[in-house]
């Protein structure tokens, strides 16, 4: 849904040109709502969705979300020293954009990369979705525990 978002406003916003930095500020704080507020989400949705049932009664908070918060912070911190240093250098108080032009993409392109494997390990996860009101993993963990009870 964010990137459907960003998809549409984007070209919207490349034409706000120092500006286009606020939107990356307030574009990143999106993604950090969405982890941080996942659960409460999935409540509201999931009158509508076995899907976000079974989120909601399987949710937990796991060190890869813990992981892409902080990517998601040092990239939020970033793109506001952008913005405070577009805006600077936009009222004329500094005379160049140093952290922007050479320390920006440093920062951002690897950060970009941890985030692309940390969705991935987060999508490779225990499916978590429901079926008959049941979730999928709720059946795997009983059927574990009634293969261990067997064994004992």
């Amino acid at each position: 849904m964010l990137e459907l978002i960003d998809t549409l406003l984007i070209d919207i916003v490349w034409e706000w040109s120092y500006n286009y930095y606020v939107w990356v500020f307030l574009y990143g704080t999106l993604y950090i709502y969405v982890i941080i507020f996942r659960r409460v989400i999935a409540k509201t949705l999931s009158p509508f969705s076995n899907f976000f049932r079974g989120v909601y009664n399987n949710y937990h908070f796991t060190k890869y979300e813990g992981l892409l918060l902080l990517v998601y912070s040092i990239c939020l911190t970033a793109s506001f020293i952008a913005l405070v240093e577009m805006k600077l250098y936009e009222y004329s108080i500094i005379k160049s954009w140093a952290f922007t032009k050479y320390a920006l993409g440093c920062v951002l392109i690897p950060a970009t990369i941890i985030e692309g494997v940390l969705i991935l390990k987060v999508a490779l996860k225990k499916p978590v979705v429901s079926m008959n009101n049941v979730s999928i993993v709720s059946e795997i963990n009983k059927r574990n525990n009634i293969t261990q009870s067997k064994d004992k």
